[in-house]
């Protein structure tokens, strides 16, 4: 729950969108839960996290974390449980994008 994730979070809660923030950072959960925000500690690249954030019925995924090998596998748990899911990933540079 960094910078941009924050930033997502601010403009979600402006439009009264619910979301849930999934980090297996201790001090970026402990953020994340402070102010508020549904959260669930945990790899996000694990099914039974993202089942327990939510993922089966949401509209949206979006990944906040730098691109990485993990965001694959995250993209994949996440179609697993919800084929339909949108997808937005962050990327530094078109070099990233999936």
């Amino acid at each position: 729950f960094g910078g941009v994730g924050q930033t997502i979070a601010k403009a979600l809660v402006a439009e009264h969108i619910s979301f849930s923030v999934v980090e297996q950072n201790p001090d970026s959960f402990e953020i994340a839960s402070k102010r508020g925000c549904q959260s669930v500690f945990g790899d996000a690249s694990r099914e039974e996290i993202l089942k327990h954030a939510g993922v089966k019925n949401a509209k949206m995924l979006v990944l906040a974390i730098p691109a990485n090998s993990a965001t694959r596998e995250i993209i994949r748990a996440a179609r697993a449980l919800n084929p339909r899911i949108l997808v937005s990933v962050r990327t530094h540079d078109a070099a990233e994008a999936i």
